[in-house]
């Protein structure tokens, strides 16, 4: 996150993003104003309708990368 500090363009923080409260902190502290969602999407595409219910609530995506073995992209708790 250091680098929004001086980089003059819009960033997007990629990975590990899975706290809606730690993703507004950043959003509210930081130039960063994108978040990455790829594998916790794949896992729950419902995701963002999860976090309207409940802020608290935690992904069940662990980032193993398997979402990436199979063709479509699908996650090992979805198949």
């Amino acid at each position: 996150m250091n680098i929004a500090s001086v980089v003059n363009a819009k960033l997007i923080l990629v990975g590990g993003n899975k706290n809606i409260d730690l993703m507004n902190e950043i959003l509210n502290t930081t130039k960063i104003q994108y978040f990455s969602l790829s594998r916790t999407l794949l896992c729950e595409p419902d995701l963002i309708n999860k976090w309207s219910d409940n802020k608290n609530y935690n992904p069940k995506c662990v980032s193993c990368n398997k979402c990436w073995d199979e063709i479509p992209n699908s996650c090992i708790f979805n198949r």
